[in-house]
């Protein structure tokens, strides 16, 4: 069981820094011992807290340092921040699994070009994927009617075979 500690601290500016403190079993840890994806999850938790009401939050590849499983997480905690207080949070990644519960529709991607950068508002998975230089490896495919039949599409098939989903695209036809 995870348990986390939160402080803030006073700088010499008179600004206010956090310091976070975690208890994990037996094992006691601060930030200073933290790896850079951990602290940059908390801080990340950290400013979600701190912000107002409907604000822009802008964060840059959350995922830097976190193993997929973790960004995942990230992400779902995000989320949740950002539906709870009415926040807008734009981000960057390069990440499949910060991208993979995200619909199409709020995806854009911006691409170099000359002049100025293109943006594009790309309709499928594959298609920000592709801009992304990500390739699907996947063997199979799924389709079902809505997003909650492919939610529980996956958790049926997790339930038999938790690795089949690595495996297994399975896409909803927004029925």
């Amino acid at each position: 069981t995870r348990v986390l500690f939160r402080s803030e601290l006073e700088d010499e500016a008179g600004g206010t820094i956090p310091y976070f403190r975690v208890t994990l079993q037996e094992a006691v840890y601060g930030t200073e011992r933290m790896g850079l994806g951990e602290l940059a999850a908390h801080l990340i938790v950290w400013s979600l807290r701190q912000c107002n009401r409907h604000t822009v939050l802008l964060i840059e590849e959350p995922e830097n340092f976190l193993a997929p499983k973790a960004q995942t997480a990230l992400i779902d905690v995000i989320a949740r921040f950002c539906a709870d207080r009415g926040i807008c949070a734009i981000l960057t990644t390069h990440s499949p699994a910060i991208l993979e519960n995200i619909p199409a529709s709020n995806i854009r991607v911006i691409s170099p070009g000359s002049p100025d950068a293109f943006l594009s508002l790309p309709r499928t998975d594959g298609e920000y994927l592709l801009a992304l230089g990500i390739t699907n490896r996947k063997s199979r495919i799924c389709v079902t009617e809505d997003r909650a039949s492919r939610e529980f599409c996956k958790v049926w098939l997790s339930y038999f075979n938790p690795l089949i989903l690595q495996e297994v695209d399975i896409l909803d036809a927004s029925g």
